[in-house]
């Protein structure tokens, strides 16, 4: 059966919230962008439309002042008579009247800003002018420009002049000694713009590359492209603003509207509301996550993390879950008094493991006690029978003192001193029944005499050296060493204690039996009590290591961790397990 998967509630909550929350913020972000677009669209589009418009529109008045002017060219029999050069009278008088005709037009045709005659060899004028198409003071100096350009050799033409900043557009008809000029005026055309777009907009005219009017800011175009350029349209979107041109029909001069384009200059205020909506729901998303955080997914996270504490054999106090759904503090409840009953559980069953420790380490002594006692008493018995009181008597004080260490069965760690000590007269007893001499040797520093060590951990590889010594040559002198250095580890500190002699080594069956998984047996009494003491003082830690093997003679190492104080504490609180005494 396949196993279904399994969430946490916490995330699957936040998730799921912020999975909603985050596709509505798409969505409005989304018709933020189309309506921004839109907008953007929509503006370029008016913005192309008028200057479309205003540009058909003067196209349209210049064709209007040219049918005007063409009109009296070609049939106003004064504009005929002036061409000749007559008495200054008539031509005062023709020049005169055909002014009426000027001024009347002016008054009618919008298109026609001002209207300028030149007579008697073009050296005489009459002008008339629109008053709201351009200022007054700019008539005269106009209209003498205008003299400076009469040529006899061109009858028609359209050029534009620039005066004090104003642009004007120029239609000049010319015959013989008299010519007529209509003039367009730009005067206020970025105001007329403006109010056709709506919005605030530059205008720059240029003419063969040359800047007539406007500040020459054009964004990044520069104005000798429109010097011979084709065509009569532009468009160019450049760094925060729109470019467009038109060109004049028939003429060179170009008409460019720049509007900037920032993003504030194409929101709308149903853009700027809808925006303001996302950033209100942004807001409320916030909110509402940490809302959500501290009442539902932190409370949840806790619950959990107090679950997997609790299957961990975590800390013992349940902390308290800040929450205003009564589910989660009624589960926080819950799970305090589980933790409470766990805990008298687990009490208990260490109260029984503790005894089933006592009740082990009493057997192991039990077993090394009479072991030792036999051994002692087969020494004694030997010393009195071969007459030699005074050694007899040295080896039952030795033995007393053994006696006593031993027999201390509330005491399983030692110093390493203390250890020591009872093995060296260990070895002192030994010499009394031994035939051979033995002579034995420390390499310890001092410092490490307090380490704190299991009772007969070093006299147990040394009471084997002499067993299996024994079996060897006897006339051999046995040479017992005892190494003891002190190791760092990732873990902390560690005692490697060594024990080796000269004799012949372990048999091959002992060295099978110590590695094999079965120690059922009676093979190695000393060594199999004093292992699995050592387990089950240093319960769990993977630094206690034990060996023996033949190196030129028996060889025996064992790897002691050191007990932190805690674990110190909680090894000599197991029964059978107490401080270190002074005893020797």
């Amino acid at each position: 059966m396949r196993r279904k998967r399994k969430f946490y509630l916490n995330r699957l909550i936040a998730l799921t919230v912020a999975f909603l929350y985050g596709v509505i913020l798409l969505l409005l972000l989304i018709m933020d962008i189309y309506l921004i677009r839109m907008e953007q669209e929509g503006r370029l589009v008016k913005e192309q439309e008028v200057l479309n418009s205003y540009v058909l529109n003067a196209d349209k008045r210049l064709d209007r002042i040219s049918t005007i002017l063409y009109d009296i060219y070609e049939n106003d029999e004064d504009f005929t008579y002036l061409q000749k050069t007559h008495d200054e009278l008539s031509e005062f008088q023709a020049a005169y009247e055909l002014s009426i005709i000027m001024r009347s037009r002016c008054q009618v045709e919008k298109a026609l800003s001002a209207c300028s005659l030149f007579y008697h060899d073009l050296k005489q004028t009459m002008y008339k002018m629109d008053a709201d198409a351009m200022p007054s003071h700019d008539l005269r100096t106009l209209n003498e420009t205008m003299m400076k350009r009469l040529d006899g050799d061109v009858q028609r033409e359209r050029y534009s002049l620039v005066i004090n900043g104003i642009v004007y557009l120029v239609v000049r008809y010319q015959k013989e000694g008299a010519a007529i000029c209509g003039v367009h005026s730009f005067y206020g055309i970025e105001k007329e713009l403006q109010e056709m777009s709506e919005q605030p907009v530059q205008v720059v005219l240029l003419e063969k590359g040359q800047v007539l009017a406007g500040d020459g800011t054009i964004g990044e175009i520069e104005p000798e492209q429109f010097r011979d350029r084709l065509g009569g349209y532009y468009f160019e979107a450049s760094k925060g603003c729109h470019l467009f041109g038109r060109k004049i029909s028939g003429t060179d001069l170009w008409i460019l509207t720049v509007y900037k384009a920032g993003f504030l200059d194409n929101i709308s205020l149903r853009t700027s509301l809808l925006i303001l909506l996302t950033i209100f729901s942004m807001g409320v998303a916030l909110l509402l996550y940490r809302v959500l955080r501290r009442e539902i997914v932190i409370p949840l996270r806790q619950t959990t993390e107090i679950m997997e504490n609790i299957r961990k054999d975590g800390p013992k106090e349940i902390p308290m879950i800040e929450s205003r759904f009564r589910e989660l503090t009624d589960t926080r409840e819950t799970l305090a008094e589980m933790v409470q009953a766990l805990e008298k559980q687990k009490i208990m069953i260490y109260e029984e493991k503790a005894e089933r420790q006592r009740v082990q380490l009493q057997y192991f002594a039990m077993q090394l006690k009479p072991h030792f006692y036999l051994n002692s008493l087969k020494t004694l018995d030997a010393l009195i029978f071969e007459g030699e009181p005074q050694k007899a008597h040295d080896l039952i004080l030795d033995l007393s003192a053994c006696l006593r260490y031993l027999l201390n069965t509330e005491q399983d760690l030692v110093t390493l001193g203390q250890e020591m000590e009872f093995t060296r007269k260990y070895i002192d007893m030994q010499k009394y029944i031994s035939s051979r001499e033995i002579s034995y040797e420390e390499f310890c520093d001092e410092s490490l005499y307090f380490f704190e060590v299991p009772r007969l951990s070093i006299q147990t590889f040394v009471e084997n050296s002499i067993k299996y010594a024994r079996k060897g040559n006897y006339k051999q002198n046995l040479e017992i060493t005892v190494e003891i250095d002190e190791l760092e580890t990732d873990q902390g500190r560690v005692l490697n204690i060594s024990v080796r002699d000269n004799g012949i080594g372990y048999p091959e069956e002992y060295l099978e039996w110590f590695y094999s998984d079965n120690w059922s047996s009676e093979m190695g009494l000393g060594i199999r009590n004093l292992i699995r003491r050592c387990q089950m003082i240093y319960e769990g830690d993977d630094r206690l290591e034990s060996s023996i093997f033949n190196d030129n003679g028996a060889r025996a190492e064992l790897i002691l961790p050191e007990l932190k104080t805690a674990d110190a504490g909680a090894a000599r609180s197991l029964p059978g397990v107490s401080k270190p005494s002074s005893d020797r």
